[in-house]
C-alpha cells in the first residue's frame, strides 16, 4: 500500500462547455478537477510524484494484462462497462481508465483525486473477483489530506467517502461498511 500526505487543490473555476453551460459531475455538482499537491501552489516533490505515478501506472499496466489475457472473464465481470465511480460524470470501461491514467502520467500531469478513487474502486473489484484480498494490501493508496477543510472535499465527506477523524483525515475503507 502506498501512503501519502498531500494537499487537495481544486481548479479555480468549474469547467464549462463551449456554450458556457456549466459541466456537472456524476452527483450533478459543478465539475472540478482536484489535484494532489505539496501545497496550494507547488507540485509534489519529484520523489512523491514518482512514487504515485509509478504505483498507479504499474497497477493499470497489470490490470490491462489481466483483462487482455482473459477478455471473456473481463466482459463477464463487467470490466467493459463499469458503473459510475463516485462522482465521475459517466460510466467508463476499464480500458478507458487504463489508457487515461497511463497517458496522464506520461504527460507529467499532477495526480488527481479521481484517479486515486478509481484505482481504489478497481482494486476492490479485482480483489473480490479474484478472491484475493492481498490485491488491496499491495495496490491500495492511502491519503491523508493536509487541508481536510478544503471546500471542494465537502461533497466527498457528505457522501461518507472520507471519514474525518479528530487528528487526521484519511480514506475510509470505501467498501467496508457496505458488505
Amino acid at each position: 500500500m502506498l501512503k501519502i500526505k498531500a494537499y487537495a487543490v481544486a481548479q479555480p473555476v468549474a469547467l464549462n462547455r463551449r456554450t458556457g453551460e456549466e459541466l456537472t459531475d456524476g452527483w450533478n455538482l459543478p465539475r472540478q478537477t482536484i489535484y494532489i499537491k505539496d501545497n496550494k501552489y507547488q507540485r509534489l516533490d519529484a520523489v512523491s510524484y514518482k512514487e504515485i505515478a509509478d504505483h498507479q501506472t504499474e497497477f493499470f499496466e497489470r490490470l490491462d494484462k489481466i483483462i487482455k489475457a482473459d477478455p471473456i472473464w473481463a466482459t463477464k465481470n463487467g470490466w467493459d462497462k463499469l458503473p459510475k465511480i463516485y462522482n465521475d460524470p459517466k460510466r467508463y470501461s476499464a480500458a478507458d481508465l487504463i489508457k487515461e491514467t497511463i497517458s496522464h502520467y506520461k504527460r507529467r500531469h499532477d495526480p488527481t483525486l479521481s484517479m486515486l478513487l478509481r484505482q481504489k474502486y478497481l482494486i476492490r473489484k479485482l480483489a473480490n473477483e479474484l478472491g484475493d484480498p492481498s490485491v488491496i494490501n499491495d495496490w491500495d493508496i492511502g491519503i491523508t489530506f493536509k487541508n481536510p477543510t478544503e471546500p471542494v472535499l465537502k461533497k466527498f465527506y457528505d457522501r461518507d467517502i472520507f471519514t474525518q477523524v479528530a487528528t487526521a483525515t484519511t480514506y475510509t475503507d470505501l467498501f467496508g461498511a457496505k458488505k
